[in-house]
C-alpha cells in the first residue's frame, strides 16, 4: 500500500504545473496530515498545497467512478 501512496503522491507532484478551471472547495485537513504533505511537497506555499490536493482528490474520484462502472 505505501508502494501505491508513494507512487500517487509523485504522480500528482509531477502534474501541479497543469492549470484547470476549477470549483472552489473549503476542507479541513488535520495537522499531522497537513505536516505530511508540507514535508512531502517540501513547501508550505497555500498555492502549491491547494493545487496538490486538487490533483489527489481528482484523481482518487475519478478512479473511484470508473471503478463503479460510471463515466
Amino acid at each position: 500500500m505505501r508502494g501505491s501512496s508513494y507512487e500517487l503522491a509523485k504522480y500528482i507532484s509531477s502534474r501541479i504545473a497543469i492549470e484547470e478551471e476549477m470549483v472552489s472547495v473549503d476542507i479541513d485537513l488535520d495537522n499531522d496530515l497537513y505536516d505530511k504533505i508540507v514535508a512531502h511537497l517540501e513547501t508550505s506555499d497555500p498555492n502549491i498545497i491547494s493545487q496538490w490536493i486538487s490533483e489527489a482528490i481528482k484523481i482518487v474520484i475519478t478512479e473511484y467512478i470508473e471503478k463503479e462502472g460510471g463515466r
